[in-house]
């Protein structure tokens, strides 16, 4: 795409020309339309009185019916009020930012809420992880494996508990250190309609040598004391490697789950303080989902403005938007909201911290 010229909107503060540089302290908007009345009430006054905002409609209108779903069923479950505030506030008032390097290039800087159960914020940290995943391994080979764990007459907690230390136990033996020199481990859970149980499960990227299926299913079984269903594949492909990471990382459950209301909330009560990935081996201490900048780029003004310009038929910003790549970008052209009549500044919660999408 030829790189059209940016001009930032009129509202538009001076350009930064770095990522230091720009401010943290996004706006928040989208008022709590979804919080239950009472909740609403709890809320502070700067939130109830904050207008629609169209950044965040969209970055969420392509799953707007699940994140509402979603976000019932975390209010339904007990999530505190600030979380809820953070879900449903998540991408307002971003930023769209332009590559001094390549000014083809586009990216989207704002407050995001980082939340588990947000699809694009688990999109972009599998995407994330996934990048970081291949600089580790450096064109090395691997393997990945899938373990789980039988759970007739566990609930949820225990299932995912029984998994965890299995798991543990498997990683302190002598045969696994001889196969494994590292990796990482993404937790999935899928509720299996025709038994009426869960089924928890690690997919699980190593590092190593050889390892026979006929002797991880049998450590499997030790470890487990019920379970030898275990997969493992060789990997030498690097783009496999990054699908398999972008998948599972992206979020612990599919959209089957978030149409049944009731284990959905059972979900977000038993994922509360569990860990969906981690590291082990010689690969501990690495940051997966940590998020590096490269290069310049110039803040040509909040992703609002270039909406609101592209539903005016200003060519050149419907072009930027469609460059930057988001599948909702056309929805939001074609079904615009009015831009807001006031505008409120403040300082953004300790949940709400400056993020970044991937370039165009």
């Amino acid at each position: 795409m030829d790189a059209p010229t940016a001009v930032p909107p009129d509202n538009t503060p001076h350009p930064a020309t770095s990522v230091q540089s720009l401010e943290t302290n996004a706006q928040h908007a989208d008022p709590g339309c979804w919080l239950s009345p009472e909740i609403h009430l709890e809320c502070p006054r700067w939130f109830r009185e904050l207008p629609i905002s169209h950044s965040s409609i969209f970055r969420h209108s392509g799953w707007d019916h699940d994140r509402q779903r979603v976000h019932h069923a975390m209010q339904c479950a007990g999530i505190p009020l600030p979380r809820l505030v953070a879900f449903e506030s998540c991408g307002a008032h971003a930023r769209v930012l332009q590559s001094l390097d390549d000014q083809s290039r586009y990216r989207i800087a704002g407050s995001y809420c980082h939340d588990r159960f947000c699809l694009p914020c688990g999109q972009e940290r599998a995407r994330t992880i996934a990048r970081n995943t291949l600089e580790i391994l450096d064109g090395r080979p691997c393997r990945f494996i899938t373990l789980t764990v039988r759970a007739a007459g566990l609930d949820l907690p225990q299932a995912i508990e029984h998994l965890r230390a299995s798991f543990c136990r498997l990683r302190r033996s002598a045969a696994w250190r001889s196969h494994v020199d590292g990796g990482a481990a993404f937790l999935e859970l899928k509720w299996i309609g025709s038994s009426q149980r869960w089924h928890p499960h690690y997919h699980i990227l190593v590092e190593g040598k050889y390892f026979p299926h006929a002797v991880l299913k049998s450590m499997w079984r030790q470890a487990t004391g019920d379970s030898d269903i275990v997969d493992i594949r060789f990997i030498r492909d690097q783009k496999k490697i990054t699908r398999y990471v972008v998948k599972y990382a992206s979020k612990p459950i599919g959209h089957d789950l978030i149409a049944d209301e009731d284990r959905l909330i059972e979900v977000i009560r038993a994922l509360k303080g569990k860990r969906l990935c981690l590291t082990f081996g010689t690969w501990r201490g690495y940051r997966l989902a940590a998020v590096s900048m490269e290069g310049a780029w110039i803040d040509v003004g909040d992703l609002d403005g270039w909406i609101a310009r592209a539903a005016g038929g200003d060519e050149v910003a419907r072009k930027v938007l469609v460059g930057i790549g988001k599948a909702s970008a056309e929805a939001a052209i074609a079904h615009p909201r009015p831009p807001p009549e006031v505008s409120v500044t403040r300082k953004p919660s300790p949940q709400l911290t400056f993020q970044w999408d991937t370039a165009a």
